[in-house]
């Protein structure tokens, strides 16, 4: 598929049965419009478990969602996650909404994204994205190369996909893009709006939204949207068959003794990573995605030896985690002030060592949380102080034990 001018007569749709599906040596499959999940095990379309095994060997799937409208997020994520495959983003938390208003029922709203100043046709849902080198920053250079050739995409009522760490922006939106919840609420629970990304655990697995492909728009539009997906489906099917060559071409060489010897290297090579971190991700493994996305990057920051980028993030960790507890003990109330925004750090933790409402462990460490904060204020506003590696190894037991107590505290441990 080399060339868009025989793309027609090179791809075809094909409508097949799940038991042909998982008899036949296929590479890619693309699903397009509507899953129509019935539950985290089935949809309409084809059960999790077989997207599951097809990605295990090594297979990628692309999913252009179409599901605005659909009241899905609980169940469809389910479903998502059970496949391996990209989820959609959804409000989590009070704090995510930049007004301070309390919001009572928002758990199972969606991310709509719409665009005023790139409108078509007077629709704020229906627009252009710009790809310019500024739009390019925000993807990884590993997977620029499928925007070559690709100057102008157009979407549909496009929806956010979530950003935790472990996956790769493929498509943002444009800086002027507004995140919208499907309950009509402004959102800024995200740095930018993510319309599509993709993993590749275990094969590939691709979450596209917006339309970009649909046939109204390719034939109405001035729009890259067929190039894209040309240059995506190689580059993805290229990387997996560089992966499946280097993995059979290890077995082929290696008996099981040195199969063995490998496992012993890479779970020691694992023990160092571990050790090489400010704390254990396991510590926040079952948070939300915001606060791992935040933990790691102060682990990332730490192992890289950029000290004051640690300290900046910590101090957000710290500050983020406090304001959990008290909205999971419904109490944030008591660190708002009169208009409704959240005390500065300095009082957030005062406040929380001195609250009744759970018991804070009489451990020494937590009170370190105030010099914490203080190697962040200096890394973040004064100009002449720079962080070394003694000043975060000096606090970094503390900022395990306080990570970890805030996680308890604010119910995260438990959270599925």
């Amino acid at each position: 598929m080399s060339s868009i001018e025989n793309y027609p007569e090179t791809t075809k749709r094909q409508f097949i049965t799940e038991e042909e599906f998982e008899n036949n040596n296929y590479d890619i499959l693309i699903i397009e419009n509507k899953l129509k999940v019935i539950s985290q095990d089935e949809s309409e379309k084809v059960k999790s478990e077989i997207l599951l095994n097809f990605r295990k060997n090594g297979g990628i799937v692309i999913f252009m969602c179409s599901e605005n409208g659909q009241p899905f997020i609980s169940t469809y994520n389910d479903f998502l996650r059970k496949a391996l495959l990209p989820i959609i983003r959804h409000p989590i938390s009070q704090s995510e909404f930049p007004d301070g208003q309390r919001i009572e029922d928002f758990h199972r709203d969606f991310i709509n994204c719409y665009d005023e100043q790139n409108k078509i046709n007077n629709k704020i849902y229906y627009f252009s994205l710009e790809i310019n080198e500024k739009y390019l920053r925000r993807i990884d250079e590993s997977i620029r190369s499928v925007f070559k050739d690709v100057q102008r995409l157009v979407v549909n009522s496009p929806i956010q996909v979530d950003d935790a760490f472990r996956l790769r922006i493929l498509l943002p939106g444009n800086t002027t893009t507004i995140m919208i919840t499907s309950s009509d609420l402004r959102w800024d629970g995200a740095m930018y709006p993510i319309l599509g990304s993709y993993n590749d655990i275990f094969g590939v697995g691709v979450l596209i939204t917006g339309d970009i492909c649909l046939d109204s728009i390719v034939k109405s539009q001035k729009t890259d949207a067929i190039r894209f997906m040309l240059n995506l489906v190689n580059l993805l099917w290229e990387k997996q068959q560089q992966r499946s060559q280097i993995f059979n071409s290890s077995l082929q060489n290696q008996d099981s003794q040195d199969i063995e010897e490998d496992k012993a290297v890479t779970l020691e090579a694992e023990k160092q990573r571990e050790a090489s971190l400010l704390f254990p991700m396991e510590i926040v493994q079952k948070t939300r995605d915001y606060i791992k996305k935040v933990a790691y990057q102060a682990n990332e920051c730490y192992k890289q030896g950029l000290y004051d980028a640690c300290a900046v993030m910590v101090r957000r960790l710290i500050e983020t985690l406090i304001i959990e507890c008290y909205e999971h003990h419904k109490i944030d109330s008591k660190i708002k002030n009169k208009n409704g925004d959240f005390f500065a750090l300095k009082d957030l933790i005062s406040k929380f060592l001195s609250e009744t409402e759970w018991n804070v462990s009489r451990s020494k460490n937590l009170e370190k949380i105030a010099d914490i904060k203080v190697i962040g204020d200096l890394s973040a506003h004064n100009r002449r102080y720079n962080a070394r590696d003694y000043d975060i190894n000096n606090v970094k037991a503390d900022i395990r034990i306080a990570v970890e107590e805030l996680v308890y505290i604010a119910g995260l441990d438990k959270k599925k």
